[in-house]
């Protein structure tokens, strides 16, 4: 369960993206109010629902530095509250744990012991849940951006009252056949976190996680990369396949770039250690899969 907090970690990670819309449940106006010291606020990822990210402005003293969120839909409300009840267990060894009641009955806040830099929340709300991160700046601790940090993670949970967003159940960008044969693992899902980003893990540590966004732009391209691996065009692959890696820093992954119509998406494999050629080479086949499975 921690690695799976690390790997969702990564969809918040201070990555210089182009903003690709409007966050739907948070605007910049609403969270310079709410972590005034850093503003003025920029989207850096967006949508309806799924997983938002700002960055603040780059002061030493602003407080903190990237904030964002994931949204996961749980096909209950108590599986929603299980499932951080289960990752507050997790954390609970080598970090610091502290309840969020405003986050859910089990809602909780964690860091890793002596510092780090960033804090993490986890909560529920009907069947709605959440991770987020904030990135603090040098200085700062969780206590100064805590309210609203905490106002800004209320906002992710409060998209369970909206029943358009809830009913999003299946990720289109998926292939179960070939994710299954990828992550062959004793517990496999997938989980949509709305309309840009989805997850498949295996039960047992390995996780793939897709980030989307529209702009298929070279530019946008090259900026949603993870700048810590080696990327190489796979002209074999079809128009507009790279793949990242021997990415440095963090878990072992790899990431394969896919450039559909237009939007970028971006499939990011952490096995629990180097990927290896096979799962890379069914990477590019849940390329070519999705690609022909357009319309």
């Amino acid at each position: 369960m921690q690695r799976l907090l690390v790997l969702l970690a990564l969809l918040v990670s201070p990555v210089l993206l182009y903003a690709q819309e409007s966050c739907g449940w948070m605007s910049t106006a609403e969270l310079d109010r709410l972590l005034p010291e850093a503003a003025p606020w920029s989207l850096l990822v967006g949508g309806k629902v799924g997983s938002c990210k700002f960055t603040g402005s780059s002061r030493d003293d602003a407080g903190a530095r990237v904030i964002g969120a994931n949204q996961m839909f749980k096909a209950s409300a108590a599986e929603a509250a299980e499932f951080v009840k289960k990752l507050k267990g997790s954390m609970a060894a080598g970090n610091t744990v502290e309840p969020v009641p405003a986050l859910g009955e089990h809602g909780f806040r964690w860091m890793q012991k002596g510092g780090g830099g960033s804090v993490s929340y986890m909560g529920h709300y009907k069947q709605v849940a959440i991770t987020g991160q904030v990135v603090l700046s040098q200085g700062a601790t969780p206590e100064s951006v805590a309210q609203g940090a905490e106002g800004f993670m209320r906002a992710a949970l409060a998209v369970a009252d909206d029943k358009q967003a809830a009913a999003s159940t299946g990720c289109p960008y998926f292939d179960e056949a070939i994710l299954r044969r990828l992550l062959p693992g004793p517990s496999f899902s997938q989980q949509v976190f709305g309309q840009n980003s989805c997850m498949a893990q295996d039960g047992a540590g390995m996780v793939l996680i897709l980030s989307i966004m529209s702009d298929s732009s070279a530019s946008a391209a090259a900026a949603m990369r993870d700048g810590s691996c080696e990327w190489s065009a796979l002209a074999d692959a079809g128009p507009g396949v790279a793949i990242g890696k021997n990415c440095q820093g963090g878990r072992p992954r790899a990431v394969l770039e896919l450039v559909l119509g237009d939007r970028v998406l971006n499939y990011a494999l952490a096995p629990g250690r180097e990927p290896t050629s096979n799962e890379l080479a069914m990477l590019v086949e849940l390329a070519r899969a999705v690609r022909a499975a357009q319309p």
